[in-house]
């Protein structure tokens, strides 16, 4: 859980801890998913910010489908 309301400008450094405290993504990759446009960022006197909420959206448009299962044939 956070400390921080979900619609909170951060930092990029501060919603990655926030939104990885086990790590497995660094700032390079969020700036991977901004020039892709998974992550919704502002950019306030030339600092990036984004929000918990950005950061959710973008895991829900990075993630994988579920593989269907092959039906058996009788």
């Amino acid at each position: 859980m956070s400390k921080y309301p979900p619609d909170t400008p951060l930092r990029l450094d501060v919603a990655l801890r926030e939104a990885f405290p086990a790590g497995g993504m660094t700032i390079s990759g969020l700036r991977k998913e901004i020039a892709k446009g998974h992550l919704e960022v502002e950019l306030i006197a030339g600092k990036h910010f984004t929000t918990l909420v950005a950061i959710a959206r973008m895991r829900a448009l990075c993630r994988v489908p579920k593989k269907k299962e092959a039906q058996s044939q009788p």
